[in-house]
C-alpha cells in the first residue's frame, strides 16, 4: 500500500492531458532496457497471452521478470485467458515512441511465439499479419498452403481470416520476386473464394464441430477471446446449438 502512495504522490499535474502522463509512465518505464522491452511487446501484442509467457518472450524466468512484471501490472489486464494491455492509447504511445525497427523486432519475437502454437486459434487469427509486419515472406509463402486452407475451413475460421492470409501470401511473394509462389497461391485464392461461397455450409460445418465436442474452433467465425464479432442471426443460432449441446457455461460467457 506504501508503494502505491508513493506512486500516485509523484503522478504529475497533466491537467487531463493523458499524453503528458503517458510521456512521464514511459520516461519512468524505459529506464532499464527490460523494462522498455516488456513494455514494448505489451503494446505489440493484439491477443492476450499469460504473464508467464510474456516474460518468455523478453528473455526472463519467473525470477527475473518478477520486479519488471509487477512494475507494469497496473498497465495490464490480467484474465483467465491472458494478459494484455489495459488502455489503447498507451498502447498507441509506446509504439509511437519506439523506432521502425524496434517495432519489427518485436513483431519478430511474436511471430516466433505463434509458429510455435500452429493450430490454436491465436496462431490462425495473427500468424499471417504478425509474418506480415515483420516482414518475413518466406515463412508468408511457406504457411499459406492447400494444406493451410483445408485446416482453418475445418477449424471453421472466419471467411474474411482466410481470405487475408491468401492476399498477404500473393503480396509476400511479389515481393521475394517468386513467380512460382505467386502462380500457386494466386491460383489457390482463386479456388478458395469459389469454394468459399458457393460449396461450404458452414452452418452445417458448426454443428459438426459442436458435435465433435470442439466449441472453440466451432465459434471462431463469431468470436474470439470470449468477444463476439458481432450481434446476428448466426450468433443467435451457435449460441441455441451451444445450449443444445452442454456448453451453456460458454454460451453465457458469450451472451
Amino acid at each position: 500500500m506504501e508503494d502505491f502512495d508513493v506512486t500516485i504522490s509523484r503522478l504529475p499535474s497533466h491537467e487531463n492531458h493523458i499524453d503528458h502522463y503517458h510521456g512521464w509512465l514511459w520516461d519512468e518505464l524505459s529506464d532499464a532496457v527490460p523494462l522498455r522491452h516488456l513494455c514494448g511487446l505489451a503494446a505489440r501484442l493484439r491477443f492476450r497471452v499469460p504473464t508467464s509467457d510474456l516474460l518468455q518472450m523478453v528473455g526472463l524466468d519467473a525470477f527475473g521478470g518478477e520486479q519488471p512484471l509487477k512494475r507494469i501490472r497496473h498497465l495490464l489486464d490480467i484474465k483467465e485467458t491472458g494478459a494484455r494491455i489495459f488502455h489503447n492509447s498507451f498502447r498507441e504511445f509506446i509504439q509511437a515512441e519506439l523506432m521502425p525497427e524496434e517495432l519489427r523486432q518485436l513483431d519478430r519475437e511474436i511471430l516466433d511465439y505463434l509458429a510455435h502454437r500452429r493450430g490454436t486459434p491465436a496462431w490462425f487469427a495473427h500468424v499471417c499479419g504478425y509474418a506480415r509486419a515483420a516482414q518475413d515472406y518466406a515463412f508468408l509463402t511457406g504457411t499459406v498452403t492447400a494444406a493451410y486452407i483445408e485446416e482453418a475451413i475445418a477449424k471453421g475460421r472466419a471467411r474474411s481470416e482466410i481470405i487475408e492470409a491468401l492476399h498477404f501470401g500473393v503480396e509476400a511473394a511479389i515481393k521475394l520476386t517468386d513467380p512460382i509462389a505467386t502462380a500457386r497461391i494466386a491460383t489457390l485464392m482463386s479456388h478458395t473464394v469459389n469454394r468459399l461461397d458457393y460449396h461450404i455450409d458452414r452452418r452445417q460445418l458448426q454443428r459438426t464441430l459442436f458435435a465433435l465436442d470442439e466449441p472453440d474452433a466451432a465459434l471462431a467465425a463469431i468470436a474470439h477471446e470470449g468477444q463476439v464479432y458481432s450481434v446476428s442471426q448466426d450468433t443467435a443460432e451457435a449460441l441455441i446449438d451451444l445450449a443444445v449441446q452442454g456448453h451453456e457455461a460458454v454460451g453465457r460467457e458469450l451472451a
